[in-house]
């Protein structure tokens, strides 16, 4: 009996968890009619195990890898020694400027906690600009402001790096 109310709940996992294109990915791939049953019938079969999944918070239906905002930004670590002193870069991503904190910011677990998602900074990037902050007044003491902000960009086709349109957000100003 064990055995077989196992099953059922990996099979159940199994149909809420099935993957299926978005709208407009099935309809560039001509399959929209289909995934629009699967869609269907998967809801029809998960109807009465609803209020499980809302009572336990469960759901096969997470993002390992988050999709980013089709807005596309790279973020600038700024700092300057006094609010009479323009910004001067200390990391751009992929810019000339990276050098200084490339390898632990574009590791890809850290480059989760800032890279803006699809609802704009995640939940700890506050938090983030907090610490890359003490780190830059760790490395030059005589630093008084640090800045995190995004700047938008397009990206360029076949590779060729991205392109600044002026925009930015999401700046975020430290004071020691």
């Amino acid at each position: 009996m064990r055995a077989v109310l196992i099953a059922g709940v990996i099979a159940v996992a199994l149909v809420e968890g099935c993957p299926l294109p978005g709208k407009e990915q099935a309809r560039r791939l001509g399959v929209e009619r289909l995934v629009t049953g699967a869609s269907a019938t998967r809801d029809a079969v998960l109807t009465p195990f609803r209020p499980v999944f809302r009572a336990l918070d469960f759901s096969q239906r997470w993002s390992l890898f988050p999709v980013a905002d089709k807005r596309h930004y790279r973020m600038v670590i700024e700092a300057r020694p006094g609010p009479e002193t323009p910004w001067q870069v200390l990391y751009r991503v992929h810019g000339p400027e990276r050098a200084a904190f490339a390898d632990v910011l574009e590791y890809r677990r850290i480059r989760g906690i800032w890279n803006p998602g699809a609802k704009g900074p995640r939940g700890a990037y506050k938090a983030f600009c907090s610490w890359i902050a003490r780190v830059v007044f760790e490395a030059d003491p005589r630093l008084r402001e640090a800045r995190v902000k995004m700047e938008r960009v397009r990206v360029l086709p076949g590779g060729a790096g991205v392109e600044p349109t002026g925009e930015e957000a999401f700046a975020e100003v430290r004071r020691r």
